[in-house]
């Protein structure tokens, strides 16, 4: 799981990369092994909706920073129940600093185009591209702000043309889907920034009569 953690922040820091380099451009990627027609991304929130939320983003960064420098200094270690002891103190201490966080508010007055973006970039895939996502996606009841991210959800590929269309977040924060909501997710911390509900379409029918990947992958764990 450690070591998961640490593909994720390199994985972040590289999507940030490419994020900056090409926010609203094209995406050509593929999600789960199939090569996917990708609809062009265009940006889901006006300049100044995209520049409050990453000042918000920032604003909690900010938090995160101060609650750190309360905290002992970390000595390197490669330990997975060290680490894991350090993410625990570290979430702790942002939860004591963030008492109480509604849902929705590091989205703030961009939270309809957030979710617009979503509908817009599912409804533009063929049925076949829409059953691949579909399957990706676990159907568990999203964590709450400031809840631990669970460490049995998969950090799978986020959908590489919607994931173009929104604003750029620093190396630390990334953008996650579960179910139908859109997560902001603190890869130092391993915590919940915020959630947007309904960020995506209801599933089909066929989606929801499929058994739940989550629960098939906890079913095959010797």
């Amino acid at each position: 799981m450690v070591h998961g953690r640490a593909r994720a922040k390199v994985s972040a820091r590289a999507a940030a990369t490419a994020r900056r380099l090409a926010y609203g451009a094209l995406a050509l990627a593929t999600l789960a092994g199939v090569a996917l027609a990708q609809p062009v991304a265009e940006p889901a929130l006006s300049e100044a909706q995209a520049r409050a939320f990453q000042q918000r983003v920032e604003a909690y960064r900010a938090l995160r920073a101060r609650a750190e420098r309360r905290e002992p200094a970390p000595e390197e270690t490669s330990e997975p129940a060290e680490i894991a002891g350090r993410e625990a103190r570290l979430r702790q201490a942002i939860r004591a600093a963030r008492p109480s966080p509604r849902a929705g508010e590091v989205f703030g007055d961009a939270a309809a185009a957030f979710r617009a973006a979503g509908r817009r970039n599912f409804a533009a895939r063929t049925p076949a591209e829409r059953t691949e996502w579909e399957k990706q996606l676990p159907r568990r009841a999203p964590p709450q702000p400031n809840g631990d991210y669970p460490a049995t959800l998969p950090l799978a590929t986020f959908p590489p043309t919607l994931l173009a269309s929104l604003p750029p977040l620093p190396e630390d924060v990334e953008y996650r889907l579960v179910g139908r909501a859109l997560l902001l997710r603190d890869v130092t911390a391993n915590l919940v920034i915020d959630v947007l509900p309904d960020a995506l379409p209801a599933p089909t029918p066929a989606a929801a009569a499929r058994p739940d990947p989550e629960e098939q992958r906890s079913e095959a764990a010797p």
